[in-house]
């Protein structure tokens, strides 16, 4: 998939009422649309590529961090936080094989 379309499907994601990330915003989880996330990472390749889109490495890195932060508000709201770890750690090992690991 080109960068520029995976751009645009990872923004689409932060949709407050169709997207992964805007929903966890407002503290409701459904796991069809982090597997939709998933695949469109997982779908992502750059090993060849000498620079990234800034835009790209914005919108990846950010997810993990975002994901991390919703904790409390989930426990606060009475939802269990460990549903997030799920999360973060497929978007992660998805992350780890796109942009490495130092």
């Amino acid at each position: 998939m080109d960068i520029e379309t995976v751009i645009e499907r990872i923004s689409k994601e932060w949709d407050i009422e169709d997207g992964f990330l805007g929903a966890v915003r407002y503290r409701d989880y459904y796991p069809d649309r982090l597997d939709r996330l998933v695949n469109v990472l997982k779908e992502t390749a750059i090993q060849n590529e000498i620079y990234v889109e800034r835009e790209l490495v914005r919108l990846l890195w950010f997810i993990p961090l975002f994901l991390e932060w919703q904790k409390p508000s989930f426990q606060e709201s009475g939802q269990d936080p460990i549903i997030l770890n799920s999360a973060i750690n497929r978007v992660l090992e998805e992350l780890y094989r796109i942009l490495g690991v130092p």
